[in-house]
């Protein structure tokens, strides 16, 4: 009994150290908890290694052993994504994206290509541990380098075989980027008749991508017009100038290489002789002169007809025959051979389009009516 009641009091006494034990360290203050996170969440640096005219490249730092994305924008100013999660896994809107492992501190190379040279870009880079904590967004602003001509993309109108181009019209030259008129001189030279004219400064300009140069002279219709201009007559905006164009005859394959156009092709009307003010002898030469040669190839019998009127109300028509027509130089000779009266009025009539003239310009229609004697 008494054995009993020694061990009761030594039982209560270990609870009631226990208890104490147990009351000290609950109210003691447990250190602040420091959220995982925080603690580990790596860093990542982007630096620019190299720009080109169409590419750029940029080394990518990871603080710790893991991964990091990278992203190209173009321009400046995009709006820098608030969750670098979505970053790293390709949930934002870009215009290139990479991703790869990365070793902490060391730098992994990142190529952009297929730029426009002469722009701005932003990278944006982010960077992830092997626990998947992710870093902030590091930006970056990069610019391409700009080393090119600027190259010749169309003309306006295009290079062409076909009547196009009228008097005083201005050509325009459309580049692939922002121009600038340079120190070389433009020139035009027309194929068949061999004017060469160099084009005055204040008849050339830039705007944007493009290039006007005004026609300074007037070439024949229906002429071929060649373009030519000196190295640097046009350069970008930081001074790479373009090669010089000289156009030809590339007499080989029939055609012209360079830039080249033909001048539009107008109806040619002629000066009559003799006046039609005057009486003509009976069977008098009709001559039509016009500004340039004359081509009469399509002359046909009857092509031209010489009309009668004897004043009394009787009419004869006469189909020429082709024989009685000529041509020499500038001039068309038609002659009366099949009737010659000697009183009353004879009319001439030559339809339009029939004649040739010049670089291949269409005859505009003649009618002319002289008195008798």
């Amino acid at each position: 009994m008494n054995t009993m009641k020694k061990n009761t009091r030594i039982l209560f006494k270990l609870s009631a150290l226990l208890l104490g034990i147990v009351l000290m360290f609950g109210c003691a203050e447990w250190e602040e908890f420091e959220s995982l996170d925080v603690a580990s969440a790596p860093s990542v640096t982007v630096e620019l290694a190299n720009a080109a005219d169409s590419t750029v490249t940029v080394d990518v730092t990871n603080s710790m052993d893991g991964f990091v994305s990278v992203i190209l924008l173009a321009d400046t100013g995009n709006a820098v994504p608030e969750d670098g999660e979505a970053l790293l896994t390709e949930n934002v809107a870009y215009d290139q994206f990479a991703s790869m492992e990365a070793a902490a501190g060391e730098a992994v190379s990142v190529t952009f290509d297929g730029l426009v040279q002469n722009s701005l870009y932003e990278v944006m880079a982010v960077a992830a541990n092997e626990d998947g904590v992710v870093s902030e967004v590091s930006v970056l602003e990069v610019s391409t380098g700009d080393a090119y001509a600027p190259g010749l993309v169309e003309a306006v109108p295009g290079f062409t075989y076909s009547p196009v181009v009228d008097m005083g019209d201005t050509i325009m030259l459309v580049f692939d980027e922002p121009v600038a008129i340079g120190d070389g001189s433009f020139s035009f030279e027309t194929f068949f008749g061999g004017q060469l004219e160099e084009v005055p400064a204040d008849h050339v300009f830039a705007s944007g991508n493009m290039v006007g140069v005004v026609l300074p002279f007037d070439p024949a219709y229906g002429d071929y017009l060649w373009m030519h201009w000196e190295a640097d007559a046009v350069t970008d905006l930081v001074g790479n100038g373009v090669d010089a164009l000289t156009t030809i005859f590339d007499s080989d394959n029939g055609a012209f290489i360079g830039a080249y156009w033909r001048m539009v092709q107008v109806a040619m009307a002629p000066s009559i002789a003799p006046a039609t003010d005057d009486a003509q002898a009976p069977g008098f030469d009709i001559v039509l002169s016009f500004d340039a040669g004359v081509d009469a190839g399509d002359v046909a019998d009857g092509s031209i007809t010489l009309t009668y009127d004897d004043g009394a109300g009787v009419i004869t028509t006469v189909d020429v025959p082709a024989a009685d027509v000529t041509a020499s130089g500038t001039d068309l000779t038609i002659a009366q051979t099949v009737f010659t009266p000697t009183s009353g009025t004879v009319t001439v009539d030559v339809p339009a389009e029939l004649l040739s003239i010049g670089f291949g310009n269409p005859s505009a229609a003649v009618s002319a009516t002289w008195d008798l004697q």
